[in-house]
């Protein structure tokens, strides 16, 4: 599956990152600022998730794979050949059966 973001025109800064094992709750921008992008600059990022990598949210509830705001004219691309998978909910008390 590819996953495109885009405003305007790309340029900026290039980053790019394969993940190829189960990791928890990715942010672009923080994946980014490590590798040196000072988060002004357009990015223009690929994202790929291996076959056997998985990008997961935390136990009870939260962000799988975040991409905040980004600078105008960057590109995010996402390859997912594996898994995102959000952290679910801690679920509802529930109720009364009526059935």
């Amino acid at each position: 599956m590819r996953l495109r973001r885009k405003a305007f025109s790309s340029g900026g800064f290039a980053f790019a990152q394969t993940i190829s094992t189960q990791i928890s709750s990715y942010n672009l921008s923080t994946a980014a600022a490590a590798a040196g992008w000072d988060g002004v600059a357009p990015l223009t990022a690929t994202i790929t998730i291996t076959a056997a990598g998985s990008v997961i949210g935390p136990v009870g509830g939260g962000l799988a794979f975040d991409v905040p705001a980004l600078p105008t004219g960057s590109l995010v691309t996402v390859i997912n050949d594996g898994y995102i998978a959000g952290g679910g909910g801690l679920g509802g008390i529930g109720g009364p059966y009526n059935g």
